[in-house]
């Protein structure tokens, strides 16, 4: 059976850090100092959402083109291209 790794510090519960009133105080501070900027900060994370749906949907169209052309199922590849190339601009012949 493997071994449990040993960290070099063999107090891992007391590297944890503690919430306590000034860590509070410090991130009050900041979302003080954030709130003129909100609707930036709101735009920022909508657009970081749509960053990563766009880059996980990439993947999963170039699987079903590669499971339809294994499978030869051509109108799946046909469809699954065809969305790739509205979604990206038109970046693919076909």
């Amino acid at each position: 059976m493997a071994k449990r790794r040993r960290s070099f510090n063999s107090d891992d519960e007391d590297d944890k850090k503690k919430i306590s009133f000034d860590g509070l105080k410090k991130t009050l501070r900041l979302f003080k100092f954030m709130m003129p900027y909100k609707g930036w900060l709101f735009v920022g994370m909508l657009f970081m959402a749509l960053s990563f749906v766009t880059s996980f949907s990439f993947p999963m169209f170039m699987g079903k083109i590669v499971d339809a052309i294994v499978g030869d199922n051509k109108q799946l590849a046909n469809e699954a291209a065809q969305t790739i190339q509205q979604n990206s601009g038109g970046g693919l012949s076909g």
